[in-house]
């Protein structure tokens, strides 16, 4: 199967880098077979097993979405700690696919803050990357800053 280049894609030319304040880290991460293998223990599917994917016409592992997202809720609750995991929301696109062993980022960027029932909410633009800048997930998302 061929896919279809990313900047060819309906909707690739509306993401613009978003402007802010960078998130205090990101996440460098490369995920393997044995992670993909430990996340989907209880089937084989296109997201752990080569043969099943090249029956779908892909020539590797796709890396399940899942798996990158979690990455996004990882950067989010190291930044923002409680304020995530007891008011965090997250609204993501998948608009790439992530290979076995394929280096990738993930970054947050502040672009603005309300105030909700006496606390600060920070709006979060969320992406994880390809090594060569392609976009895996694009989105939003948001915290508590004070709890």
């Amino acid at each position: 199967m061929k896919l279809r280049d990313a900047s060819t894609k309906e909707g690739a030319k509306t993401h613009t880098e978003p402007t802010g304040e960078p998130l205090s880290l990101e996440l460098k991460k490369t995920l393997t077979a044995e992670m993909c293998d430990q996340f989907f223990y209880t089937s084989r599917n296109y997201h752990n097993d080569k043969a099943e994917s090249e029956k779908l016409g892909f020539n590797d592992v796709v890396v399940g979405g899942r798996m990158t997202l979690s990455c996004i809720s990882e950067l989010l609750t190291r930044h923002f700690g409680r304020g995530f995991y007891l008011g965090g929301h997250v609204d993501v696109k998948f608009v790439n696919v992530l290979w076995l062993n394929e280096p990738f980022t993930t970054r947050g960027v502040i672009t603005g803050r309300t105030q909700e029932n006496g606390h600060t909410r920070a709006q979060v633009a969320v992406t994880c990357e390809k090594a060569d800048g392609t976009k895996l997930i694009v989105g939003t998302a948001s915290a508590l800053e004070d709890v």
